[in-house]
């Protein structure tokens, strides 16, 4: 986000951005509908690095533009550093975003849990409530949408919080997913009843835990998720060592478990780490759903080039049709199939 003394912009919908900017609003020193860029001798610039494959870059600008202002923060960049109380209490203008049709924030901060690859405990601490929905949700939409890491730290909390989203007719989504060991049969039967926009999304990132995410996932068919429901609604994020074949091996297997058990997979890996084609491969074939659906991952690279390949014909053979039906003389003349023979036509 860069900013004149009345010039401010956005290049993306980070949380953090957006309450700065509000925050400028409020200040008088916003001027919108004004793009700007380092051309304009911006007085202040702020920025939030969510990769730490992007700091060098970052430190990079610092180094081009030393007259310039730059706040920069985020888990990418500094994991200390937080918002003021003022900036990060601010109750969000969503007439900043006309393109928004949900509310968004946090009702909960930090996680219990000590992933090996997650910042959050490091970042934001132990769990804590923060904000109940209700300051900062907009009563003009009805979505809502939860960038808590753990919500179910706090059973309660997630009952009394989906209660008054229920209450208010409102969709949900849990964007950080849902630790499904806190799952039990009060929280199954409200996943349940709850209306959501997105799926709702767990995760297994470990071999250990098979034992209860496939007691947690019958659960869930106790409940009434049935293989249909749990197709069209239940996901899981399946994290992947991009460098050891027994951890890459593990997360195979984990998807291809969640896929017998009717569940939807979504590979994940440090992004911040170089990725290895077959970890590229095999996020492609889980984001894919036809294909993760329809064949297995071993054959995900050979079924996916045939269905270019068909595709391509398909392509071609339209063309050849419609340079057949606008070529007059061609059209009276010849067939189709006469046509694509004797002037060389795309397909074959």
């Amino acid at each position: 986000m860069l900013q004149n003394t009345n010039h401010i912009t956005l290049d993306d919908h980070n949380v953090r951005l957006i309450k700065i900017k509000l925050k400028r609003r409020k200040d008088g020193t916003l001027k919108e509908g004004i793009k700007v860029d380092f051309s304009d001798k911006p007085d202040k610039v702020y920025i939030s690095v969510i990769y730490k494959k992007n700091k060098p870059a970052v430190n990079d600008l610092i180094s081009q533009y030393p007259e310039v202002d730059i706040d920069i923060g985020g888990s990418g960049y500094d994991l200390k550093k937080e918002l003021s109380p003022e900036i990060e209490n601010i109750v969000p203008d969503y007439s900043l975003y006309p393109e928004f049709d949900y509310s968004i924030g946090f009702s909960t901060r930090g996680c219990f849990r000590n992933c090996h690859f997650c910042v959050v405990p490091t970042k934001e601490g132990m769990f804590k409530k923060v904000n109940h929905p209700e300051t900062w949700y907009n009563p003009e939409y009805d979505k809502i949408v939860f960038l808590d890491n753990n919500i179910l730290t706090n059973r309660k909390h997630f009952m009394r919080i989906t209660d008054w989203c229920i209450e208010k007719h409102l969709k949900v989504w849990f964007t950080q997913g849902l630790d499904i060991r806190r799952v039990n049969s009060i929280i199954a039967h409200r996943l349940l009843e709850l209306k959501h926009f997105k799926m709702i999304a767990f995760a297994w990132d470990d071999i250990k835990d098979e034992a209860i995410i496939r007691e947690k996932i019958q659960l869930l068919k106790d409940v009434g998720f049935t293989k249909n429901k749990l197709r069209a609604k239940v996901q899981f994020y399946v994290y992947v060592d991009n460098y050891f074949d027994e951890a890459y091996e593990s997360g195979v297997y984990r998807c291809r478990e969640l896929k017998k058990l009717s569940c939807n997979t979504y590979v994940m890996f440090n992004i911040d780490n170089e990725s290895t084609q077959r970890i590229k491969d095999l996020q492609r074939w889980s984001i894919q759903k036809l294909f993760y659906w329809l064949n297995d991952v071993a054959d995900f690279k050979e079924n996916i080039q045939i269905a270019k390949r068909r595709e391509k014909e398909q392509t071609d053979r339209i063309t050849d049709l419609k340079r057949w039906s606008k070529g007059k003389n061609y059209f009276w003349l010849f067939d189709i199939e006469d046509f694509i023979g004797s002037v060389g036509a795309k397909t074959v």
